[in-house]
């Protein structure tokens, strides 16, 4: 062909170098068929596998086995959310629900308690727990080490070794005292929860548990509706107990107004990234830059090399940093606005709107062009040549994908070897002993390297090399 530049071996390669009408283009449009079916098949066997015994010669799918291994009690459990005033004890809400399944079905029922200060004390009590660990470490590490010395002939340096036994003893003293404030503040939380002191509304919330002493009565419940409001009395499988985000359940009967206002700054958010993707677009282009400054003009000139690597690496790295910043903006909204309900539901939204984002903005930003107002005139006026619009601009951004796909490069290998992680541990590990070191290093930060911003960008790097792997197939072997 005649469109590459002289010297783009990369162009040579790829369909841009195709004049129009070229018998190459019917095979194409065959290989995108076959790249479409394939990966069709693909996800419906994964999920196949997933949910179909036949898949596992009759044994239990993966999700049929997850439910049997499932551990009591959560097993037995079901989440109640919007419960009526009538019902907000716990008594009242074993009550109704033994009144609906018979009597002696319900092994508790709970409802959840807006605890006030009590987290904040159990939060310092733990603080003191770690620090007093740290002061018992470091006075092990003081015996092993006089012990040495003295075998060697050396003194023991007592003045030290008495400051830890007084700091050890501080911590054992404030431990004791926080642990008596929390009995005490245990004690009248669930006072007020039964009615024998004032605030019983202040402390109970609106969401419940309630325990089967059967499965099947769980199983039973939940489609059942207890009351003629559809609204009240909502009967949900719960999330994990160490996963639950019980703020979000004190907050439930606000939760619809609040999300509503979340969604509206997630799309304030998606209308301000809007621009600055365009103007980056228009600050990394070479030849913009070069028509519009004759300084950079005359470097590119004098230094051509330094045009081939401001283009191949300075735009990546410029969209990659900014997209990284959308996971912690994103979760500063999902944590003040959103019910939730659960961290892995946290991180589901957050999958699932960061995904968003970067198909957006990553894949299909080049199709927008430099021209934002143009490009949205056309497409409201000819809907259609949206798909035009992709197919002439696509194969001309394949090398800056190529460049892209490489750069996630580093953000890979930090998922596979979680270097924060491992920092932590090694500083860590001089204050407590191997164990417990590990436990205080984890998790990292879950806003840019939790489970659901790890998995859209992993999942971009897939769609972008599925999307350009008939237009580009060198970029199958990064």
């Amino acid at each position: 062909g005649e469109e590459s530049e002289a010297g783009d071996i990369l162009g040579r390669m790829s369909l841009t170098n195709l004049q129009a009408g070229h018998w190459v283009y019917d095979v194409y449009a065959v290989i995108v068929w076959i790249v479409v079916f394939t990966t069709q098949r693909l996800i419906f066997r994964t999920m196949r596998v997933f949910i179909d015994p036949d898949e596992h010669d009759g044994e239990d799918g993966l999700r049929e086995r997850w439910l049997k291994e499932m551990p009591h009690p959560r097993s037995n459990t079901v989440l109640v959310e919007s419960i009526p005033d009538e019902y907000r004890t716990d008594a009242h809400l074993k009550d109704i629900f033994e009144k609906t399944l018979g009597a002696d079905t319900v092994e508790k029922a709970y409802i959840v308690r807006r605890i006030g200060g009590l987290k904040a004390l159990i939060q310092e009590r733990d603080r003191n727990h770690q620090e007093r660990e740290e002061a018992h470490f470091r006075q092990r590490k003081r015996e092993e080490s006089g012990s040495s010395r003295r075998a060697h002939g050396g003194g023991q340096g007592g003045g030290s070794a008495a400051a830890l036994l007084r700091t050890i003893d501080k911590y054992d003293r404030e431990i004791e005292r926080l642990d008596l404030r929390i009995r005490e503040e245990r004690s009248s939380i669930n006072a007020a929860a039964a009615g024998l002191l004032p605030g019983q509304q202040e402390v109970l919330s609106d969401a419940g548990f309630v325990t089967f002493k059967h499965r099947r009565h769980m199983e039973i419940c939940q489609p059942l509706r207890l009351t003629a409001d559809d609204e009240t009395m909502k009967i949900s499988p719960p999330p994990d107990p160490a996963d639950v985000i019980y703020e979000d359940l004190y907050q439930n009967h606000l939760g619809q107004y609040a999300s509503l206002f979340g969604y509206g700054l997630v799309v304030t958010v998606f209308l301000g990234y809007l621009p600055l993707v365009l103007c980056l677009s228009t600050v990394t282009d070479v030849e913009k830059l070069k028509e519009k400054s004759s300084y950079i003009r005359r470097i590119a000139d004098e230094r051509p090399y330094l045009v081939y690597v401001y283009d191949g690496v300075v735009q990546s790295i410029i969209l990659n940093f900014i997209m990284n910043l959308v996971p912690g903006i994103l979760s500063a909204i999902f944590s003040n606005f959103m019910v939730l309900k659960s961290k892995n539901a946290w991180q589901l939204s957050l999958q699932r709107w960061y995904t968003y984002f970067l198909f957006i903005f990553v894949l299909l930003a080049t199709t927008i062009g430099s021209s934002l107002e143009s490009t949205t005139e056309d497409i409201l006026q000819h809907p259609l040549s949206v798909v035009y619009l992709l197919a002439d601009t696509m194969p001309l951004a394949s090398h800056f994908y190529l460049k892209y796909i490489i750069l996630q490069w580093p953000s890979v290998m930090s998922i596979i070897l979680r270097p924060v992680v491992f920092t932590r541990f090694i500083l860590r590990s001089a204050f407590h002993d191997e164990e417990k070191a590990r436990k205080n290093s984890e998790p990292e930060n879950q806003n840019s390297n939790g489970m659901g911003a790890r998995s859209a960008g992993l999942t971009l790097i897939f769609v972008v090399a599925l999307v350009f792997c008939s237009i580009m197939p060198v970029i199958l072997l990064l």
